[in-house]
């Protein structure tokens, strides 16, 4: 039987933290692993999926305030395009500039589409990493919820579903079959690009603001920090966050790897496990880490998510 996820990681890092607290200065393994990109995807792929649940309501033929919608879809496939006024508190991300978003959808069935989204006057994101628009990406459709994936490689690149042909709607409909860590492991493929966003709806799917949000996938950043040149790595596990704590997700993991070096730090090297807990108060703990995430194992790390 293999070993859980927090046992494997766990035993990975702190082999590795042993051979690194004996060769580096102590000075150095007192960094708190860096969060920023973790900010940055919450703040991305929440409003995103936010805005797919909305518009295929929408589409669907439902009267929901501060939404309009081209055309309503009596039979498919089905273009649309749905502008969606967002505030505080329609979804679990505070953001520090609310605006429209601007869906350009091809629902393809009542149970999957091909969308695109636009950012209007609104800061999703956060401030050194700002998302504009995200290129298509696929969405399934139940009565629960809905699912959808995309990458960073769509992020603020231009796309209209309308104009996909055939084989394009087909292989933009494929990434919903790339495989995801279903259980938390160390052998994550963590140079992949791909996010999972899941919403459930609660029960209650004409009511968005109790809806939780679920993220699981992995990628790479580059520059996310103002003052650094150092890549990033990044993986979510079945990260759950809803209004009813929009400090933190309340379970699953991120593991954090990075390699690089700041005007204040000539060389960064450092991974660390992050457990996310019950407790709404901003942080998640750090379950493991080596290199210059050393000592801050045991301890917990402020999010900065509000």
């Amino acid at each position: 039987m293999k070993a859980s996820f927090a046992a494997r990681i766990t035993t990975l890092l702190l082999t590795l933290s042993a051979v690194t607290a004996c060769s580096m200065d102590p000075e150095e393994l007192a960094k708190s692993p860096g969060v920023a990109t973790l900010r940055a995807n919450i703040k991305t792929g929440v409003p995103l999926a936010y805005a797919a649940a909305v518009a295929t309501r929408a589409v669907q033929g439902n009267s929901i305030t501060g939404v309009s919608t081209s055309t309503t879809c009596s039979s498919y496939p089905c273009v649309a395009l749905v502008t969606i006024t967002t505030k505080a508190g329609v979804f679990p991300v505070t953001l520090s500039k609310y605006g429209d978003i601007v869906v350009a959808g091809l629902w393809t069935s009542s149970s999957s589409a091909v969308l695109a989204a636009t950012f209007v006057n609104m800061d999703a994101g956060i401030d050194t990493f700002k998302i504009s628009k995200v290129g298509a990406f696929p969405v399934t459709i139940t009565s629960g919820g809905i699912r959808l994936v995309y990458a960073n490689a769509d992020v603020n690149i231009s796309d209209d579903p309308a104009t996909f042909s055939d084989s394009d709607v087909q292989s933009t409909m494929d990434r919903l079959n790339t495989t995801m860590p279903s259980s938390p492991d160390v052998s994550v493929d963590v140079s992949m690009d791909a996010w999972v966003v899941e919403t459930d709806n609660m029960g209650t799917p004409g009511d968005f603001s109790d809806d939780q949000y679920r993220i699981t996938g992995a990628s790479q950043y580059a520059d996310v920090d103002t003052g650094s040149a150092s890549v990033l790595q990044l993986v979510m596990i079945a990260s759950e966050i809803s209004n009813a704590c929009v400090a933190n997700p309340r379970s699953g993991y991120a593991v954090i790897n990075q390699v690089g070096a700041s005007s204040s730090d000539p060389i960064i090297l450092g991974a660390a496990t992050l457990r996310f807990h019950s407790s709404c108060d901003g942080t998640a703990n750090v379950d493991a880490a080596f290199g210059d995430y050393f000592k801050s194992i045991g301890k917990t790390v402020a999010l900065g998510l509000i």
